[in-house]
């Protein structure tokens, strides 16, 4: 539902609670940045250590106390990009009731775009009380017809590049060596 036309007549969709949406960093690089990066030696490894830091930096807004005043600053940065991207009507049931940094982040990949599509209805006041063989029936009694449901309620965490096949060394597959380790996604061992 977020590219190109759609083969959607018309699509509902129900959410229970508003996630962080948040924008989707997808910088376009210059033909002179690349040239920078492929002939300058170190030039590649400064920026690593610059993205890096700066991913670092982002961690202190999980402190209780030392992290407020950075979690205030992306709730009025998040806050602004939704107003900027979703559509008005859409605005109050969107922004999170909770605090910014309580629950993982989500990065919009065209969501809010979608929403503005005339065969879109967001529902998050009324929701499914049951399911039936032709739809859905809501808390209110109102009777949303489908042709067909689908039930989205979660990701998977521990399957990493889940439709590549990376392996090591000792041919064990990434999705293998997180699975059976202890530490987190990013952390190496010996």
């Amino acid at each position: 539902m977020t590219g190109g036309d759609s083969k959607v007549r018309k699509l509902t969709q129900f959410i229970r609670q508003p996630h962080w949406v948040i924008e989707r960093p997808n910088n376009e690089y210059s033909p002179l940045f690349k040239w920078t990066m492929r002939y300058i030696p170190l030039t590649m490894w400064a920026y690593r250590v610059w993205h890096f830091s700066r991913l670092e930096y982002a961690f202190r807004e999980l402190y209780l106390e030392y992290g407020r005043p950075l979690r205030e600053e992306q709730t009025i940065t998040h806050l602004e990009y939704l107003r900027r991207t979703a559509p008005a009507k859409y605005h109050d049931v969107l922004t999170p009731r909770i605090e910014f940094g309580c629950k993982r982040k989500v990065m919009d990949t065209g969501y809010f775009d979608c929403l503005h599509r005339e065969n879109m209805k967001l529902i998050a006041t009324d929701p499914i009380e049951e399911i039936k063989e032709t739809g859905v029936i809501t808390k209110s009694g109102r009777t949303i017809n489908a042709d067909a449901i689908v039930l989205a309620t979660g990701f998977q965490t521990q399957q990493v590049l889940d439709l590549l096949e990376i392996r090591g060394k000792k041919g064990v597959s990434l999705t293998e060596h997180v699975r059976h380790s202890h530490f987190p996604i990013g952390f190496t061992h010996k």
